[in-house]
Parts: structure tokens; C-alpha cells; sequence
């Protein structure tokens, strides 16, 4: 007959390697929640129920690969856009909309393109409309949104060559408003 000291040996052993795997996962979350990233994680619909943004005032580390080279802390505007200015309604300013070419996260501020052409158009601000992994249907969905709140008529927006073929749904690089692969139909796929 077997002992009750051999039964919970085994018991024991099995509490002690799940103490330890669950203590290994969080100190390994508490190690990423510190590490910089590509870009943040933390987008959402929160402006527009078309265009993703960051929560407002969001701040967050962007670093270059594993090595995690040149690291450039950024903090996202009061509408969720990595911006130099907080936005509000001026019919003067200028709306430089695309992709991670305007936010430009492993940029310090002073090289950005928002940066760059705010001082070309100074007294005129500049709203930097940037959204990584976006295509000119969600640039369209932001120059409508800039025109709607903040009554911006002027804008640039940064083309580059891929953004007409990553229109189509499934491409991984839209917001939302996106066409049919097979139908050219504008559909809305959120994300």
C-alpha cells in the first residue's frame, strides 16, 4: 500500500513547475511591456470608426529589430496621431496624410516630413495624418476626417508605390474601407 508521502510528492513537484512557469511568463511580460517595439500595438478606432489611431496621449518606444537599435520614444497627439502638434479646428492648416512614411517612427521629430514641411509653411500648421500599414482609401477616409473636424482644406498626401494595390481587401494594409479583389466593390473590413 502506498504511503501518503509518495502521492504528494509528485502533487508537490507539480505546484512547484507551475509556480515557476507562471513566475517565468510574468516576469517575460513585464520585460516586453518594457522592450521597444516596431511600433506600437496599441491601435484602435478611437477618433472614427474608419480610421485607426493610437489612444490619445499614448506614448511608446520604437526600436529597429532585436538589437534594438535606434530607439525613439513617441507620444501620440490628443486624436492619436504621432504628430508634432495637438490638432484642433483651423481652416489654415495644411493635412499631411499617409502611411509610416509621415509618422516615421524610427525618425527623431526634427527629420519627419511633417517637421520638414511645417517649417517651409510656418505661420501654417501642419496635421501629420499618419497611420502605418495604410492605403490611399484610409488617406481618403483621413483627409475626410481632417476636413470634418478640423475644417482643414489643404492637404499633401504621400503616395508610394505600393498603396493603390494594397487597396485590395485581404492586403493587410487597411484600416478599413478596402475593394474586392475579384469585384473592385468598396467594402469595409475592419481590423
Amino acid at each position: 500500500m502506498p504511503s501518503s508521502t509518495s502521492t504528494s510528492r509528485p502533487l508537490k513537484w507539480f505546484g512547484w513547475v507551475l509556480f515557476g512557469s507562471l513566475a517565468a511568463l510574468v516576469v517575460l511580460e513585464m520585460i516586453m511591456r518594457i522592450l521597444p517595439v516596431s511600433t506600437s500595438t496599441a491601435t484602435g478606432y478611437y477618433v472614427d470608426p474608419l480610421i485607426l489611431s493610437y489612444p490619445k496621449y499614448h506614448e511608446f518606444t520604437a526600436a529597429t529589430g532585436w538589437t534594438l537599435a535606434n530607439a525613439h520614444v513617441h507620444r501620440a497627439n490628443n486624436y492619436g496621431f504621432v504628430a508634432g502638434v495637438d490638432f484642433a479646428r483651423d481652416p489654415r492648416s495644411i493635412g499631411l496624410v499617409g502611411d509610416s512614411y509621415i509618422e516615421a517612427s524610427m525618425l527623431p521629430a526634427e527629420e519627419r516630413l511633417g517637421t520638414q514641411l511645417q517649417q517651409l509653411t510656418t505661420p501654417r500648421r501642419v496635421f501629420e495624418l499618419g497611420a502605418p500599414g495604410t492605403s490611399a482609401l484610409d488617406y481618403v477616409e483621413r483627409v475626410r476626417f481632417a476636413a470634418e473636424t478640423f475644417g482643414t482644406l489643404d492637404f499633401v498626401l504621400f503616395m508610394e508605390k505600393g498603396d493603390l494595390k494594397q487597396m485590395l481587401c485581404g492586403s493587410g494594409n487597411n484600416a478599413a474601407p478596402c475593394l474586392d479583389a475579384e469585384t473592385l466593390q468598396e467594402r469595409v473590413v475592419r481590423q
